[in-house]
């Protein structure tokens, strides 16, 4: 089993793409808490994660997760602003 040291990956990324860590790691968190719930579900709108594979959720929790998203954005915005 290949063993991914994250803290490494989230500073490498911050570095490239002149993000903070804290950024990285919730944008990393995101993409893959909603790649669980996609298996759980396995029905609905497809999502495609190129060379990684294709899952589906149900469109009422897409929309609910996306709200979420955008709501996590918002506040990390405002907290990134003061």
């Amino acid at each position: 089993m290949l063993y991914i040291d994250y803290k490494k990956m989230y500073k490498h990324l911050s570095n490239k793409y002149d993000l903070p860590e804290y950024q990285i790691e919730f944008i990393h968190k995101a993409i893959f808490e909603m790649v669980v719930e996609t298996m759980r579900e396995q029905k609905g709108k497809n999502i495609y994660l190129p060379e990684f594979g294709r899952f589906g959720v149900p469109k009422m929790k897409y929309e609910k997760y996306l709200q979420k998203i955008r709501s996590d954005t918002d506040r990390l915005e405002k907290s990134t602003d003061s």
